[in-house]
């Protein structure tokens, strides 16, 4: 058996006429097609795989609703930006933020909108605190004790805070 091959205009002509006849079986028995060859036809018009389209659409209406989810999209990539609107200096803020706002947008949209990755935001839920931020809560603790057990003894007596402190603290 041959295999037929149809130009574009063909499969768009097709296509447009299973939406008129408002189902793919009859275009596809009026036209000897098979049902399955139009039905991808009809995914794959308007260059997009997932059309959502009712039948009947013109051209020109799908082109407005294409665009219309486009401006919404947009319009929610601003609205994060502007109720972000401080800078964050560092991801956790960034993380903070997103966490905060995750029931009103998307986390992908957050994360791709400011730019960090989605893999890197649910690490982040998991372990909120990293290492070093618990090493430097340990050397305050340490600075703090050994700042108050200098304030009994006195001003300028006793030994510093680099002989007072734990062994293995990075104290400069």
């Amino acid at each position: 058996m041959k295999k037929q091959v149809f130009d574009q205009a063909f499969r768009q002509m097709a296509a447009e006429l299973s939406h008129a006849r408002g189902s793919v079986k009859t275009a596809a028995a009026g036209s000897g097609i098979d049902p399955g060859r139009i039905s991808k036809w009809r995914q794959h018009q308007n260059g997009s795989l997932a059309v959502s389209e009712k039948p009947g659409l013109s051209a020109g209406q799908a082109e407005i609703r294409r665009l219309q989810k486009e401006l919404k999209e947009a319009q929610s990539e601003g609205d994060i930006l502007w109720r972000r609107s401080a800078s964050f200096p560092g991801r956790g803020q960034i993380f903070r933020f997103i966490k905060e706002h995750r029931e009103v947008f998307a986390v992908e949209k957050m994360c791709k909108v400011m730019r960090v990755s989605v893999s890197g935001y649910y690490y982040w839920l998991k372990h909120p605190v990293g290492s070093r931020v618990i090493k430097e809560q340990a050397l305050l603790v340490d600075m703090d004790r050994i700042y108050n057990e200098s304030k009994k003894r006195g001003p300028q007596s006793g030994p510093g805070l680099r002989s007072m402190a734990a062994p293995g603290s990075p104290v400069s």
